[in-house]
């Protein structure tokens, strides 16, 4: 019998026969978990004066860091927009566009510290309706002679009609004005609709943030018949032209000439699934993650100043927006260094190999990673440059801003998407051997045996001999499994026989 926590009575037999082994290790029960550990956000990486900020403001919102300085680069990002973009070589330039997801529980952080950077945001975006009053008033005027002049036009005509004469042309002034639109730089939770049109008049881009990210994803999933919705987010974040026959602007059909769309938001670790999974078409890859170990915060912390964010981000806001003799926008390329184009290379090529050589989300990530880092160094750049306000805007991106930038990707962000994809993302070993794991923390056998497993276990995956062994080889290694030792009384070890950790058997 093979059923419950008993293996058959044979097994049984040849497990007393075995000397029990006197210096087990401890196990290694992580081989059950997704959850990988992770480094914390490497303030160091940060341009100076943001990371002593971003530390203030995640004491004072009792946040990790993580949650105050993934904002940061995706806001960053949203502020720049089309106004820049990076030339990582000839014939390869990168968008300032970045895609942050926060993972954790309601109460870890994620919103007090995303406002932390947010807050300034909208301090930006409200300071333009004086601005916009302006314009409007402007309008109303224009309109106003644009309709008076129409009308003396309309008059002219008909009495020309009447006269028999040649109609007048109507002047350039009876054409009434655009309205000038809204400001918007932050979006949240919009839809789709909302986002072309605020896109359509705001050629710099938008930053959109999403409470939920879980629930943004499904509802993606749920449309991915038609394609429409997926595809837009995709466009918006690689700056690609849009158009939407359906939609009018202007009387016209909506184009969009650069769809550019930074995106933050929070996703609760148990519906990861609703982000990560679903359609294979690298939506999930382009996210920049977060997943911190939560902290007590500082109870007494003093509270930060948001002034000094404020200036620094209105200052990337304001970066010219270049535009070509349609009015588009087209962004001002800002070149590597020498220096920093030799550092890029040289992991670029690396890092393209391993990419190459991984499989299911991880290689998404990794592929999409080389050119995110490179955005991360623009952005990085100009972090650095919004600290003072007198200093010419940055010509290139320096090797200190590439250097960074690829020592984020490479030493923090990748464990943090590590940990998001969790099984998704292991190797098929590691895989295996936590399902052989757990049926043995289910069933609480003494004694394995390699043939038994593969032939009555029923374990998916792993009636295929070789994916067993290496499974079982990577339990020996995490102190699960032992190769036993046969007493000298005893008949000869059968083989393929396993003892499993007594202190296994006892856990909980």
């Amino acid at each position: 019998m093979t059923d419950g926590a008993v293996l058959n009575l044979e097994a049984v037999q040849r497990a007393r026969t075995y000397v029990e082994p006197s210096n087990w290790p401890e196990p290694d029960f992580s081989v059950l978990s997704s959850r990988r550990e992770v480094p914390p956000f490497p303030l160091e990486l940060l341009p100076d004066g943001w990371a002593d900020w971003v530390a203030k403001a995640a004491d004072s919102t009792s946040a990790p860091p993580d949650y105050v300085a993934l904002p940061l680069l995706v806001s960053a990002a949203g502020l720049i927009g089309n106004a820049r973009c990076v030339q990582l070589r000839r014939g390869w330039s990168e968008p300032c566009i970045l895609w942050g997801a926060m993972i954790g529980a309601p109460s870890a952080g994620k919103t007090p510290g995303a406002r932390a950077v947010l807050d300034p945001v909208k301090r930006i975006e409200a300071g333009l309706d004086e601005q916009h009053k302006e314009a409007l008033a402007d309008y109303e005027r224009a309109a106003e002679v644009a309709k008076a002049t129409r009308g003396a036009w309309e008059s002219e005509v008909k009495e020309a009609v009447g006269a028999g004469r040649q109609a007048p042309p109507m002047p350039a002034e009876a054409n009434e004005p655009e309205r000038p639109p809204f400001p918007s730089i932050l979006l949240n939770d919009s839809t789709q609709e909302a986002i072309q049109r605020v896109q359509a008049h705001e050629p710099r881009g938008v930053l959109v943030h999403r409470d939920e990210l879980a629930g943004w994803a499904a509802k993606l999933e749920a449309a991915s018949g038609t394609g429409g919705e997926r595809q837009f987010y995709i466009e918006g974040f690689n700056a690609g032209s849009y158009r939407v026959d359906r939609a009018k602007f202007r009387g016209q059909p909506l184009r969009i000439s650069r769809l550019s769309i930074s995106m933050l938001g929070g996703v609760q670790p148990d519906r990861l699934s609703d982000l990560i999974g679903g359609k294979d078409d690298g939506l999930a890859s382009r996210f920049l993650y977060c997943w911190p170990v939560p902290v007590e915060g500082v109870w007494d912390a003093p509270e930060v100043s948001s002034e000094w964010a404020e200036q620094a981000l209105t200052r990337l806001h304001r970066a010219a927006l270049p535009r070509d003799d349609t009015g588009r926008a087209v962004p001002s390329v800002v070149p590597l260094a020498p220096d920093a184009g030799a550092a890029f290379g040289e992991w670029w090529r690396a890092a393209r190999r391993e990419a190459e050589s991984a499989g299911g989300l991880l290689a998404g990530q990794l592929g999409k990673m080389l050119g995110v880092a490179g955005r991360l160094a623009l952005v990085w750049e100009f972090l650095h440059w919004s600290q003072s306000g007198s200093a010419p805007e940055p010509e290139a991106v320096s090797a200190r801003a590439v250097n960074s930038a690829i020592a984020l990707v490479e030493d923090y962000f990748r464990a943090h998407a590590l940990a998001a994809f969790g099984d998704a993302a292991r190797p098929q070993d590691e895989r295996d051997a936590a399902t052989v794991a757990r049926a043995i923390l289910k069933r609480k056998p003494r004694l394995v045996n390699k043939r038994e497993l593969r032939r009555e276990w029923s374990l998916e995956g792993l009636s295929d001999s070789k994916r067993l062994r290496l499974a079982l080889e990577q339990l020996e290694q995490g102190g699960w499994l032992r190769a036993p030792e046969i007493a000298e009384t005893a008949p000869g070890r059968k083989a393929g026989d396993f003892l499993v950790n007594p202190a296994v058997l006892e856990s909980g």
